[in-house]
């Protein structure tokens, strides 16, 4: 693995890691503690398999940043002959109906900013801990990527066989949108689906920021944190995930480290003082539920809780790995 200075994106149901170069290397889809469905980041950085990336010729440079206060990440990728593509990546968390709407989806809108950038789109998920590749089925705007488990779906407003062929292409004047998630049709316009949830998401996390007590002097890098740690906070069950991934390899072809995929009772109890004086209340609240919840078990409380709050043994073990 080059860096492992990744962006995160997520909405408090799943969570993903994101390289500079706008390169999915880890997601577990279904819950943060689940079968990840891209796990290249512990695969020593694997070029077949386990990723979701867009690949640009000619690259040259990337740039990356979080769009102001909010969760949607930006990554900038540019050629030798100044060719500048942008991607837009985020998962939608907004309120809808009255209670906060977080769909198991990733949306990535892939815009051209400068030149005749041409890219290709590659989507590679595992499924079994990398034990499988699985097998796609499609239709006439998405591909369904079917897993012994799981299946997930990619709907996009290209063609479709630029997905499964990895066709390189230009980017025209109309922004590509590529919606991964959970196997459900889209009965709406995709575009406008996509730039509504896009705009609703920031929006939402604009307001949730407007409550946070920070100093001046680190206001953005707190901001920043504190977002960071909402989205790492399990919805299943109100703890704090102390990772999203698998441990790392310690080195090259070596294998990975333990699961911190868990929620970490003591050392959040002694972090409740700290988010109360940041004014996350509303995360100290669910998380101080989530500790009521296990007081009231009759198994005596253990250090660490799964992404879903259940006691039970939490080690994993990648299979498969190249």
């Amino acid at each position: 693995m080059s860096t492992v200075d990744l962006a995160v994106v997520g909405n408090g149901m799943f969570g993903a890691l994101v390289d500079e170069t706008g390169r999915f290397v880890w997601c577990c889809m279904d819950t943060f503690g689940g079968d990840p469905v891209f796990n290249c980041l512990v695969n020593n950085n694997s070029d077949k398999t386990g990723f979701y990336d867009v690949v640009l010729e000619d690259f040259h440079q990337s740039e990356q940043l979080y769009e102001g206060a909010s969760t949607v990440l930006i990554t900038k990728l540019g050629t030798s002959k100044d060719d500048v593509v942008e991607i837009r990546d985020f998962a939608p968390r907004f309120i809808h109906y009255d209670r906060i709407f977080r769909p198991f989806q990733l949306i990535r809108l892939v815009r051209r900013l400068k030149g005749d950038p041409r890219i290709s789109i590659r989507i590679r998920p595992t499924f079994q801990y990398n034990s499988t590749d699985g097998y796609q089925t499609r239709g006439s705007q998405h591909v369904r990527f079917c897993g012994p488990k799981l299946t997930w779906r990619v709907t996009t407003n290209m063609p479709i066989r630029r997905v499964i062929e990895e066709t390189p292409f230009l980017v025209g004047d109309e922004p590509v949108i590529i919606v991964f998630g959970s196997d459900e049709s889209f009965t709406n316009s995709l575009s406008q689906v996509a730039l509504e949830f896009e705009t609703k998401t920031v929006n939402y996390w604009k307001q949730w920021c407007n409550n946070l007590t920070l100093p001046v002097e680190f206001q953005q890098v707190l901001m920043r944190a504190a977002m960071t740690l909402a989205m790492n906070q399990s919805e299943d069950c109100g703890g704090f995930l102390a990772a999203l991934s698998l441990g790392l390899p310690l080195g090259p072809f070596s294998p990975s480290t333990r699961d911190l995929r868990v929620c970490r009772l003591l050392d959040e109890c002694l972090a409740l003082p700290v988010l109360r004086d940041l004014g996350l209340l509303e995360l100290c609240k669910k998380f101080l539920s989530f500790a009521k919840e296990i007081c009231y078990r009759e198994e005596a409380p253990q250090h660490a809780y799964n992404s879903w709050g259940a006691a039970q043994d939490t080690k994993r073990e990648l299979l498969g790995a190249s």
